[in-house]
């Protein structure tokens, strides 16, 4: 798995055609790497086990990222713009080159200002010390 954030503007529509290649995310909703590996864990697994909430893994993968059942909750969390993508085949350069879409290494940092704004929208309270555990419990919790 390779995460990258596109260098320009781009149409989601015009690299959908590429499912199952690429999952795209909201970078201010995601802790870090293993956030992203724990989800998609999980949304694979929903389907091998006749159990996913959504029709197809980007939006599988969405829910379990949000930590939320609902799919127009976790639809919430998509940006209009600015996503960052999760490469599931091939490298960075492979996304760009069957895309035509520019994109670079993403690296996840953790300002105040995101940790409480993961808190609040993980209900992860200030008592939960470990915010990561929290979110995972969360993403965990969607499969009951």
């Amino acid at each position: 798995m390779r995460i990258c954030r596109a260098e320009e503007e781009f149409n989601i529509e015009r690299v959908q055609k590429f499912e199952g290649k690429f999952l795209f995310f909201n970078p201010e909703h995601v802790l870090n790497e293993n956030h992203l590996r724990f989800a998609l864990w999980h949304a694979k697994r929903a389907f091998k086990n006749g159990t996913n909430i959504a029709r197809d893994l980007q939006i599988e993968f969405l829910v379990r990222l949000s930590g939320r059942r609902q799919i127009k909750k976790a639809l919430e969390l998509m940006p209009e713009s600015n996503y960052c993508i999760c490469i599931l085949e091939g490298t960075i350069e492979d996304f760009s080159k069957t895309t035509g879409v520019k994109a670079m290494k993403e690296s996840f940092t953790e300002t105040t200002e995101k940790l409480s704004h993961l808190k609040r929208i993980f209900n992860v309270g200030n008592e939960e010390r470990d915010l990561e555990k929290g979110i995972f419990e969360r993403i965990a919790m969607t499969d009951i």
